[in-house]
Parts: structure tokens; sequence; C-alpha cells
């Protein structure tokens, strides 16, 4: 038998005799210690090992690191680089130490090794396939239908860990635990748990202590800043911080504390008087009736002088002098102009 195209363990070789060449794959999730998931290094040894032990060289590898399984694959870059360099021929697969590495999601998963067989190429698992992992072939559905009964286990046990983790934080927070979020002032968090500040804890003595005493909000945060008592952020003091602290141990109601995002109500501006109704133009006084005689000298076209007087002309041909403010050119049984 001729074992010049293959490697060892029947794992398929080139094609041509030479030694393959793969792309190592690396996804590390933000959460991976938490989850129990495999490490960089746990994976890297993992790959270079079975690769060792196949005579196969890994080229390159691209490692995604803090991103979580959930995500789609557009939110892993060095995927898509990987991908991208089995199209340009630079490997002849992509290796990886388990096919969840790729996603926890089944329908990202398939796509993942839709684009890595177009590419000519194949996709290795050494983890739940020992190697090579099958094409589809329509003569054998039962081949695609166990890959992907295997993803809906994978998804599976990814969403039945979160909801575990998600009812243990609701326990938690009912038993008055930390379960991640705002630190209220006066506490710190160490090894995921609440913990007293001492820095922190003389604040909140000085802002009960003053309370006690009948200080107001304003007097109580006037005295944290001449202490020299800084907030969580180190910044200044503002009144829902105090208000806050004051409802958090019980000495106001709750809803009497000043939000987070309040400000102080503005002073409402002065309404500013409205101006005064303008008195109506006075109206120009009536053209005075004058027969024609009156004017008999004025030219007939309208809008020339005549003697120092300016004239003009209505639609009628009507005139009308500005200087004796009269209607002319006209008699009195015309009626108005």
């Amino acid at each position: 038998m001729d074992t010049s195209n293959t490697v060892a363990n029947g794992q398929p070789g080139t094609g041509n005799g030479k030694r393959l060449r793969l792309l190592a794959y690396i996804r590390v999730s933000s959460t991976n210690t938490a989850h129990h998931e495999p490490s960089e290094a746990e994976q890297r040894k993992v790959i270079t090992g079975w690769a060792a032990a196949q005579h196969a060289k890994v080229t390159d590898t691209f490692t995604d690191r803090a991103v979580s399984g959930a995500n789609g694959a557009e939110d892993r870059p060095e995927l898509h680089a990987a991908l991208a360099a089995l199209h340009d021929g630079a490997a002849d697969g992509l290796l990886v130490q388990h096919l969840d590495r790729l996603s926890r999601k089944l329908d990202v998963q398939e796509a993942v090794l839709g684009k890595v067989w177009a590419a000519g190429t194949e996709c290795y698992a050494v983890q739940g396939y020992g190697g090579l992992v099958p094409r589809d072939d329509p003569d054998d559905p039962m081949r695609t239908a166990m890959r992907q009964v295997m993803g809906v286990m994978v998804q599976l046990d990814r969403g039945m860990v979160v909801a575990r983790m998600r009812r243990g934080k609701r326990d938690k927070a009912a038993r008055g635990g930390y379960t991640g979020g705002w630190v209220p002032l006066g506490m710190t968090v160490e090894d995921r748990e609440l913990v007293p500040d001492p820095a922190e804890q003389a604040a909140v003595a000085l802002i009960l202590g003053m309370h006690e005493q009948g200080a107001s909000l304003r007097e109580i945060i006037a005295a944290l800043e001449e202490g020299g008592h800084r907030t969580k952020r180190g910044g200044r003091w503002h009144p829902s911080t105090v208000s806050r602290t004051l409802a958090r141990h019980g000495k106001i109601a709750p809803d009497q504390a000043i939000p987070r995002s309040s400000r102080a109500p503005r002073t409402p501006r002065k309404q500013r008087a409205a101006p005064p109704v303008p008195s109506p133009a006075p109206q120009p006084a009536k053209p005075s009736i004058e027969p024609l005689e009156a004017h008999s000298a004025a030219p007939a076209a309208s809008g020339h002088e005549h003697a120092g007087h300016n004239h003009t002309a209505n639609a009628n041909g009507h005139q009308w002098c500005y200087t004796c403010a009269v209607w002319f050119g006209w008699t009195p049984r015309e009626g108005l102009p």
C-alpha cells in the first residue's frame, strides 16, 4: 500500500506526498477559568502534540483571546484571517482542539466548516474526532446528522452551564452576597466577595454620625471634603452619594434618597414682560374730492411734475397730487376712483 499521501493513523495527506500543512486556531474565552474551558496553553499543547504524532506541520497559529463561544464569527478577527489564508492556499487545512473552539453555537460552527470546505481544504479536530472532520456526503446523511448532534450537545451543555450560573447568582443575591456590578461606599471586592474598605468606612462613619446630629447634606459634604475623604471614584462629593449611603444604612427611607442622575432644580428665570402692542400706524388722510378744474393744468400722464407738484394715477386714470393731497382728473359725478 502506498502511504505517501497519508499521515499516521490513516489521516489524509496532501495528495502529492508532501507533509500536511495546517493552520492552528485557538479561541480563549474571557471566562475560561470560571467555566473550566481550556486555556490557550492547554489548546496549544493538544494541537502541537497531535500534529507531531501525525507528522503534520503547523505553519501558523491564529488566536482569538477573550472571545465568548456564543459570539458570532464576525467577532473573531483571527478566525477570519485563518479562513482567508486557507482560501489563499496557505495551508491544507484548519486544526483545532475541539469543534467548539470554532463556536458553541451550531449554526456558526456549521458556517465555518462550510467556508473551510469551500476553500478546498479540510478541518481537523483533535478531541471528538481524533483528526479529520468528515465532509458532508449526500449518500451518507447520518454523517452530517452525527456531527450536528454533537454540536447540539455542546450548545446544550453551554446553555445549562449559563443557566446554572444565573440561578447561583440569584440565590447569592437573595442571601445578600455580591454578584457583580456596583460596589457600595465602604466596601471593596476581594475574591469575588464584598469586604470592608477601612478608608471608606471612615467616611461612612462620618456621614452617619453627622446625620444623627442633625447635619444637612451640604454640611456633611463640607466635613467630608475638609477631612480629605474622597468618593469611590476619587471625585467630589454629591448630595446623592451621601443620601444613598444614609438610605443603605436605614437612616432614611429609600424613596428619600436623591437619585444618582438628579440635579438640584434650577431657579426659574424671571418672566419677561410681554413687549407692548404697537399702536396702529396712522392712516393717511382721506383724499379730498375736487372737480377736474382745480388741477386742469396738470399733465395727463402720471408721474410727471407740474409747478413743483408730484402726481401719480390709478388704474382708472385718475390723478393724485402728493403736494396738495387731492384727487384730480375727474368730476364729482363720476364718483370716487
